[in-house]
């Protein structure tokens, strides 16, 4: 069965070229644009790994992750390492981060990386 993940971004163009993207491979794509919608599709449907954007407008992101607390996060933002730490958003379920602008090959790898070993806490890369 074809992993699933949710990507959620409240610019339109970021989900579509991320939609396509891993369309293309062999997920089962799903999209959100804000958090409320995020947590409405984890509750829906099963979902494997979410890719939050960190910068969104309404529901804060440090909410977003603690509602998702048993869905792994990785989490796609232009902040640097030490502002993610600094905002708190080192949740046990973030397991990587993708700082924008992202290389696709390097996305593609940490997406593969994480499906292939699973989420393991002393993997995490933040």
């Amino acid at each position: 069965m074809r992993q699933s993940i949710l990507i959620v971004d409240d610019e339109p163009d970021n989900l579509q070229t991320l939609k396509t993207l891993l369309k293309v491979g062999r997920y089962k794509v799903y999209t959100a644009c804000d958090g409320a919608s995020c947590i409405t599709r984890v509750k829906t449907i099963k979902i494997d790994l979410v890719l939050l954007d960190v910068i969104m407008p309404g529901m804060p992101t440090l909410e977003i992750l603690e509602k998702l607390s048993n869905t792994p996060v990785m989490l796609v933002t232009v902040l640097r390492p030490s502002d993610i730490q600094d905002k708190g958003l080192t949740q046990k379920n973030v397991v990587d981060y993708i700082q924008k602008p992202y290389d696709v090959d390097d996305l593609l790898m940490r997406i593969e990386k994480f499906f292939n070993a699973g989420p393991q806490p002393n993997q995490r890369n933040i």
